[in-house]
């Protein structure tokens, strides 16, 4: 069924729109009209309403044809709607003001009906072809973007067949080598998912880049690479070129993808503390795929047996320098997630061993032996609530706008806090009481909103009574608070409507 073309017809005069209708009704068109500009405005804008063609007479009260025409051409949706306008009047000035303003054609009246016939027929035709060229080029973008958008993905698809295709490669090389990809992988992909500042792009990326972290080991020798025991300092250098090696066979693409594989490859053995290789970048130096890498490929390889070691098993016992190695690791897996605190946090709870994040050294090894039988501890209560971290950092950056928060934070929290971390490592543990509960007690006037509301009495009645002092862990708002006592008995009893978690005896 062949659609029938709209034509509107606006003049203040009934008798012309009357006749120009019984013109043009041969062409079997279907009219509209209006005797006045703001009514043919709103059926214009009538979303129901589509016109191919405006009739539009020029010389009306009000609101004459040129204002019409004027505030059609500026609304995106009718800027398109051809214009003829109608007039008595055929002066040039007239007839340049309408074109500017967007007309098509002028008719003079009164109508020839050979002349209206055949102007209507003309811009109708032109309209129509007109939308069916944009109607074309659409599906045609349309069908542009999609082809490319399979083509990208197929090229993407391609590069991640790719990447595998070389982890096998290496696994069949090295075993070993081969699942470490992999484990390290989804590590990554884990540590992105909850870092705060890291997208689901992220998270996908560094997945899909990370199995290339190794893959200038391609390229070490088989005696080197393989070798169990320690390295000559020769043979180090030569293991530590993967790093470059990788970087300068991934650096040239410009695939996000593989852009991302080359940082990373580049410097998922820098440290922290600068000293890592190849570069000696320090802290944030190092770009976040490649820390996030660097702890996932340090924690693998920690719990995983190596040629040259056997590997940790986390949950049995270990000697002291592996303790202190695992401390290390995830203490910087801590500051990964939460930047540097202040303060005691436990960190790996289920060893029951405290990690010392110093805010003026970073990171110590906790001083004082665990004693079973100490009436000292230190705990975790869970507040069974859930904190969003970037509400609590809102909080605190808007409070470090205060000059006497900022005053209270260097002479108070930071003094007690310092004493805390000096008492815990010097053994003095009843110092160590003294200045928790100036440090709780500061925390509880500073930082409120940052602990969870049904907490307020709990952490006052703690200090009121002594039998327990509590200290936020992380940003506050949720999840556990940590908690120190003289008698780990009296803190059960007085806490015993929460769910209480042994840290650390004294």
């Amino acid at each position: 069924m062949s659609y029938k073309k709209r034509i509107l017809i606006i003049d203040d005069i009934s008798e012309n729109i009357q006749i120009a209708m019984n013109i043009l009704k041969e062409e079997d068109y279907l009219f509209s009209f209006a005797t006045d500009g703001i009514t043919a405005l709103d059926l214009i804008n009538d979303e129901s309403s589509h016109f191919d063609l405006l009739l539009l007479d020029v010389m009306m009260p009000e609101m004459d044809g040129y204002a019409v025409c004027k505030q059609l051409k500026e609304n995106p949706e009718t800027r398109d709607i051809p214009v003829i306008f109608l007039t008595a009047k055929t002066d040039i000035d007239s007839i340049r003001k309408g074109f500017s303003l967007g007309g098509v054609d002028f008719i003079s009246k009164p109508f020839h009906a050979e002349e209206l016939q055949a102007r209507v027929r003309t811009h109708i035709d032109l309209y129509s072809a007109r939308r069916l060229l944009q109607e074309n080029n659409i599906a045609l973008r349309t069908k542009l973007r999609f082809e490319r958008s399979r083509l990208m993905t197929e090229l993407e698809e391609n590069q991640k067949e790719m990447i595998y295709m070389l982890t096998e490669l290496m696994e069949f090389a090295s075993d070993e080598t081969g699942k470490h990809i992999r484990r390290v992988a989804e590590l990554c992909s884990l540590l992105a998912h909850y870092h705060p500042s890291l997208t689901s792009e992220d998270e996908e990326i560094v997945f899909h880049a990370s199995p290339r972290h190794d893959i200038g080991k391609m390229m070490i020798p088989h005696e080197i690479l393989h070798k169990p025991g320690k390295y000559t300092p020769e043979e180090f250098t030569v293991m530590k070129a993967h790093t470059t090696n990788a970087f300068e066979m991934l650096r040239h693409s410009e695939r996000k993808l593989m852009k991302a594989a080359a940082i990373i490859a580049h410097e998922h053995h820098e440290m922290w503390n600068g000293e890592g290789y190849p570069r000696s970048l320090k802290a944030e130096q190092i770009h976040i795929y490649g820390r996030i890498v660097a702890l996932a490929d340090v924690f693998d390889a920690l719990t995983h047996a190596r040629c040259y070691k056997d590997a940790w098993e986390i949950k049995d016992a270990i000697d002291e320098h592996q303790l202190i190695q695992l401390r290390s690791t995830l203490a910087l897996m801590e500051s990964f997630f939460h930047g540097k605190s202040s303060g005691l946090d436990p960190l790996n709870s289920y060893l029951s061993l405290p990690i010392l994040i110093n805010s003026k050294t970073n990171i110590e090894a906790a001083g004082i032996p665990s004693q079973k039988e100490g009436k000292g501890a230190v705990f975790l209560l869970d507040s069974q609530q859930i904190g969003e971290t970037e509400p609590m950092v809102n909080i605190f950056m808007n409070k470090m706008k205060n000059e006497g928060f900022r005053k209270m934070l260097s002479e108070e929290f930071a003094l007690h806090t310092d004493a805390c971390i000096e008492n815990f490592l010097q053994g003095d543990v009843k110092s160590l009481f003294g200045n928790v509960k100036s440090l709780s007690k500061v925390v509880l006037k500073n930082f409120k909103p940052m602990i969870p509301d049904a907490f307020h009495k709990v952490w006052e009645k703690g200090i009121t009574t002594n039998e327990y002092y509590l200290k936020l862990c992380g940003s506050g708002g949720g999840g556990y608070i940590l908690g120190f006592t003289e008698d780990y008995q009296k803190a059960q009893k007085s806490l015993k409507d929460y769910k209480l978690e042994l840290v650390y005896r004294f």
